[in-house]
């Protein structure tokens, strides 16, 4: 057997009965649960064929088995009598459930698209005017894989992304979709295979008898549904082992409930539970520095890690003056780095939101930084409120189609109809709203605002006229009313203008913004940036929630600022537990070096720093 630490080898070599091993960064946890089943086959003579090994996503379990071959293929053990291990995600071995009994097949599941589609439709008929959509669709969507996991009676749920009565009107519309077009969602799989196991007591004592032993990755991030399925599967002989980390538990807004981890025991009052106490990943001053953090945590697990023997800079605390600065530095660190003959490959840029760094893409590409995106970075430019700004610059400049007219019209609000410019071409708008409003006086004279507006705008440079659009046109103004208006935050709103005035700071003329906004676009659909080579590799940015199960040499957070960190949208003391375990999970992808950058100015005034730093010191 391969060296095993004490706690380790305790886990491995459990017997049988219910098993709880709480497995922090860096501990070795697929090691432990591959070791485990090899320990079960070899020692406890357990039938491959016997054992099912759970876990959240294909790769996971790919990269579960393939460690299992490798360990396994260097015993003097013949390799064949390891195969006929079940390593699956929960979605796929539950699915392969309904499928056997009720004939489903792979094409009868709703894709993403699929389902953000229908959500759009249902939504356009409560908010036609809506401009933004994304990230209500995205909410929605949440929610209604909330309550089927949950389980919960959509006569008692009150969303919190719109109006109740709105909400219970799409998951009615949403549920009607899928019985029309004969699909079945990943929730409603779930919910099928939890019915099935539940009414069937012939159906579950065969998968009783098929799988005696049963192991859960990342048990941390198990769903209320997904559990009781579990339970039903391990039945009474409760060979049960569940490996995960409640300091780790990041995806409530998927169901998520660390809460089950923790109460493990009440459910299973026999079962035994071990900590991989030793991280092997990072220095022992940013272990410390973080244990001491998450434990500000009231619901979780006491727990004592200790790092190995490896040493380490402690964390850094860096303040910028603004996010400009604090991207121009990292870009200069990196260069001094990759000097110094470290590789790109070695350095994380870390960040709360997907819409962070927008602008640092921007500054890789400038200076011809290799890099990664593992989430979908927003574009920028693509934004509808950027697009309205670009259509005024093109009006203003004479190269604007009808459709560019028609998105400024009523930005702000002039209550010009769109009917008024119906027939025209883009030359001869102004003319033809002067002529639709000839015998209405104040119409006119808005009309004349708009034509004073749009001159005043082909004057100016390009930053100085966003800056007129945003305050004399009166487009900040109009965007906060928009938002009060649909109970939206408009922080974000008003920080896309400030980014995209900000962008165009360095370009002497408009054609020059254009051109760069076209070859941004081209760069970001390039793998977001500039391709990754096995050669030189690239710097990965990513969210906290993408970098789970990583680990980088240099690791550095950005804007570590109240409102992002903790998000400005959490408020409720889970919420805010939640927060805390994300930073935690970002800080502990670092091996030697870990960064935290927070800013005294954002793109609208004044920042503060997040309460995390001061926890960070206590």
């Amino acid at each position: 057997m391969l060296q095993l630490t004490k706690n380790q080898e305790k886990a491995v070599t459990y017997g049988n009965g219910p098993l709880m091993v709480i497995a922090g960064p860096g501990s070795g946890k697929t090691f432990v649960i591959t070791m485990r089943v090899k320990y079960l086959i070899k020692n406890l003579k357990v039938k491959p064929k016997s054992i099912l090994v759970l876990t959240f996503s294909r790769v996971a379990a790919l990269q579960m088995k393939e460690r299992f071959i490798e360990y396994t293929s260097k015993s003097s053990y013949i390799d064949t009598v390891y195969d006929g291990v079940t390593w699956g995600t929960f979605h796929a071995v539950f699915f392969s459930m309904i499928k056997a009994v009720y004939g489903y097949n792979a094409a009868q599941v709703l894709n993403e698209d699929e389902k953000y589609n229908i959500i759009k439709v249902l939504l356009k008929q409560y908010e036609p005017d809506m401009e933004e959509l994304s990230t209500l669709i995205s909410q929605i969507i949440q929610e209604i894989a909330l309550i089927k996991q949950e389980m919960i009676d959509i006569r008692y749920y009150y969303s919190k992304s719109c109006a109740a009565d709105v909400f219970r009107e799409i998951y009615k519309g949403y549920g009607k979709r899928l019985a029309f077009i004969k699909k079945i969602d990943f929730e409603d799989m779930l919910l099928m295979a939890y019915e099935l196991l539940l009414k069937r007591q012939d159906i579950r004592k065969a998968y009783n008898e098929r799988f005696k032993y049963i192991l859960v990755d990342e048990f941390q991030d198990i769903n209320r549904i997904q559990y009781e399925i579990v339970r039903m599967l391990a039945g009474n002989s409760q060979n049960l082992t569940v490996v995960g980390d409640d300091d780790q538990s990041i995806y409530g807004f998927r169901g998520a409930r660390p809460e089950i981890m923790l109460g493990f025991k009440n459910d299973y009052p026999n079962s035994e539970t071990i900590l991989l106490d030793i991280n092997f990943r990072s220095g022992i001053h940013i272990v410390n520095c973080v244990q001491r953090f998450i434990s500000h945590n009231k619901k979780r697990f006491k727990k004592e890690v200790f790092a190995s023997e490896r040493e380490s800079r402690p964390p850094e605390i860096i303040e910028y003056n603004s996010p400009m600065h604090q991207f121009k530095s990292i870009i200069q660190d990196i260069k001094g780095y990759i000097k110094s003959g470290w590789c790109y490959d070695d350095i994380a840029v870390l960040y709360r939101i997907n819409i962070q760094p927008r602008l640092l893409t921007k500054f890789f590409m400038e200076e011809n930084i290799p890099f990664t995106i593992n989430d979908t970075v927003p574009d920028l430019y693509s934004h509808w409120i950027s697009e309205d700004i670009i259509s005024y610059i093109k009006v203003a400049n004479g190269i604007a189609g009808l459709n560019d007219w028609l998105r400024i019209i009523n930005h702000p609000n002039r209550y010009i109809k769109r009917e008024a410019l119906r027939g025209s071409d883009s030359c001869s708008c102004i003319k033809q709203l002067y002529s639709y409003y000839s015998d209405t006086e104040y119409m006119i004279k808005r009309i004349s605002e708009l034509e004073h507006n749009i001159r005043v705008v082909k004057s100016l440079s390009t930053v100085r006229a966003i800056k007129y659009i945003r305050g004399a046109v009166g487009y900040d103004d109009f965007i906060r009313e928009y938002a009060y208006d649909r109970g939206i935050d408009d922080y974000d709103f008003l920080n896309i203008l400030s980014e995209l005035e900000e962008s165009s700071s360095g370009f002497k003329t408009f054609k020059d913004w254009f051109k760069y906004i076209d070859d941004y676009r081209i760069q970001l659909a390039n793998s977001s940036g500039l391709i990754k080579t096995k050669k030189s590799g690239g710097v990965s940015l990513m969210s906290f929630h993408s970098s789970k199960g990583l680990e980088y040499k240099i690791v550095y957070i950005i804007d570590v600022n109240k409102g992002i960190m903790p998000y400005k949208k959490a408020v409720s003391k889970d919420e805010l537990e939640e927060e805390r375990r994300m930073f935690y999970v970002a800080m502990t992808r670092a091996r030697d070096r870990l960064f935290l950058c927070t800013c005294k100015r954002g793109f609208n005034g004044k920042n503060e720093p997040s309460i995390f730093l001061n926890e960070l010191k206590q």
